[in-house]
């Protein structure tokens, strides 16, 4: 069977200047807003993800607390089903959503509005220095606005890793396509993979449109969630109340 090439995606050539400063200035504070509901949503991928692993370490040292397997099947089910749809969500390419992709997209386009004056005029006046080396850090060295080809590049990156996931949910979560249609979808390997971009890209513009020094979109958490794990559910007595409730 010959397999049919995949349709090469359309990305922004043209490259639009001109803006007037008020216009500038509203691209940075949408461009902000979506950076910021970008960073929760990859976070909250990793969140999950992180309980994922989490439950499939403690099933290796306990194999006996996954039989039967229903409910654990179940578990693991939801988790890619979330995963993958929210993988999609953030690099969704259509041109009325606020996605991750369509965020790069937009500043391909206006290259020059996300510069190194826009990025200091977040610092505090004492702090101004920072802003250079950081901006620098990560534009390159002595560049005062991004690379077009800097930025194409990560959208490529983001698009080309997202490809495989996208295509699972469009033809097995979100629609019900033929199995011949896909008859292996990604690994949990590939599924980590994607999320470490993901959080990678969005950290860089994240910082270079806020200011803020991330390291990642990973939240802090308050509490061990495993803590919920140290206790039995309930009893065989409360079996017999569900059952006959």
């Amino acid at each position: 069977m010959v397999r049919k090439k995949q349709p090469r995606r359309k990305r922004p050539k043209q490259i639009l200047t001109g803006l007037s400063a008020h216009d500038q200035k509203k691209c940075l504070l949408r461009w902000r807003g979506w950076i910021l509901r970008i960073k929760s949503e990859v976070g909250d991928l990793i969140g999950r993800r992180e309980i994922f692993v989490g439950v499939r370490a403690i099933l290796r040292l306990n194999p006996e607390a996954g039989d039967p397997s229903t409910f654990v099947n179940w578990m693991m089910q939801n988790y890619v089903e979330a995963a993958t749809i929210g993988v999609r969500r953030l690099c969704d390419t259509r041109p009325d959503v606020e996605s991750l992709s369509h965020l790069l997209r937009q500043l391909l386009q206006y290259p020059d509005v996300l510069n190194l004056q826009a990025h200091a005029g977040l610092y505090p006046a004492r702090r101004r220095s920072d802003a250079k080396s950081t901006f620098e850090r990560i534009a390159g060295a002595g560049r005062i606005t991004l690379s077009a080809r800097s930025i194409r590049s990560d959208l490529r990156r983001l698009e080309n890793a997202a490809a495989r996931i996208q295509r699972f949910v469009n033809k097995k979560v979100a629609h019900a396509a033929p199995s011949r249609d896909i008859r292996k979808g990604p690994t949990y390997g590939e599924l980590g993979r994607m999320l470490e971009t993901l959080d990678e890209i969005a950290v860089k513009y994240l910082v270079l449109l806020t200011a803020d020094g991330y390291a990642t979109c990973a939240r802090v958490r308050q509490r061990d969630w495993r803590k919920v794990l140290l206790r039995p559910w309930l009893d065989r007595e409360d079996l017999d109340v569900l059952d006959t409730a």
